[in-house]
């Protein structure tokens, strides 16, 4: 299952991203996150939360998404960051941290749909880190990615996953 993190302090906005998500994922499971601070998406970080594409506004209340990006997602090969603004004096700025795509609001359909599939072939491209685990006769592939913690319990290993 896909994980999408929404990050923009404009309410509208982010019910305008959670429409044009609807459809242009009708074929895909995924899950949403949405978030109206900066300070709410870092605290979801923190315990967690990795998504595999994140859509941030650049212009925050109390941080700028550049910044916020460059923060929680260090890593570019595991959150694909999609960037939306209304200010065009950003369209520089966003080359200082990985992104794959960059759009200005007012949001266009089109626009976002080519930038969601960006997005998910840069995200299904990536080889899958998994754990191969056997469980009786069986082997299960787990996605690293979904792993939270592991216990130990006895001769046992107990995986806690996202999901």
């Amino acid at each position: 299952m896909l994980n999408i993190a929404l990050c923009d302090d404009e309410a509208a906005v982010l019910r305008q991203l959670q429409q044009l998500l609807a459809e242009a994922l009708t074929d895909t499971p995924y899950h949403l996150h949405a978030f109206s601070s900066p300070a709410a998406l870092a605290h979801a970080a923190g315990h967690g939360l990795a998504p595999d594409i994140a859509i941030l506004d650049i212009r925050l209340e109390g941080q700028n998404g550049i910044q916020l990006a460059r923060q929680l997602f260090p890593d570019p090969t595991r959150t694909q960051v999609i960037f939306i603004t209304g200010y065009l004096e950003f369209c520089s700025s966003v080359y200082e941290t990985a992104h794959v795509y960059f759009l200005l609001k007012p949001l266009q359909a089109d626009a976002f749909r080519r930038a969601l599939e960006k997005a998910l072939a840069v995200h299904r491209a990536l080889p899958a880190q998994c754990l191969t685990v056997q469980t009786g006769t069986r082997l299960q592939r787990v996605p690293l990615a979904s792993i939270r913690y592991l216990e130990s319990q006895g001769r046992k290993l107990v995986f806690h996953c996202q999901e």
